[in-house]
């Protein structure tokens, strides 16, 4: 199946745009929170780390060959 033309282009930039903005927004708050940070502090980071890190391997996995299916009769 053949995709629009610009597809993946927008879906790495689109990708790409949202992982810069979280990462920023976490060292902004890692920073310029004085207060200790608690256990949902912790937690809610890790969180978003994660997403952040699924995030960062869309262009990867957009852009990576896929084996040509096979159709058997």
């Amino acid at each position: 199946m053949a995709y629009p033309a610009g597809t993946v282009a927008a879906l790495s930039s689109a990708a790409a745009t949202v992982f810069s903005i979280g990462i920023v927004f976490l060292g902004y708050w890692g920073i310029h929170e004085s207060t200790q940070w608690h256990f949902a502090d912790v937690t809610v980071a890790i969180l978003a780390l994660g997403g952040f890190i699924c995030l960062g391997l869309v262009p990867w996995l957009a852009t990576s060959p896929s084996p040509i299916p096979t159709t058997t009769p």
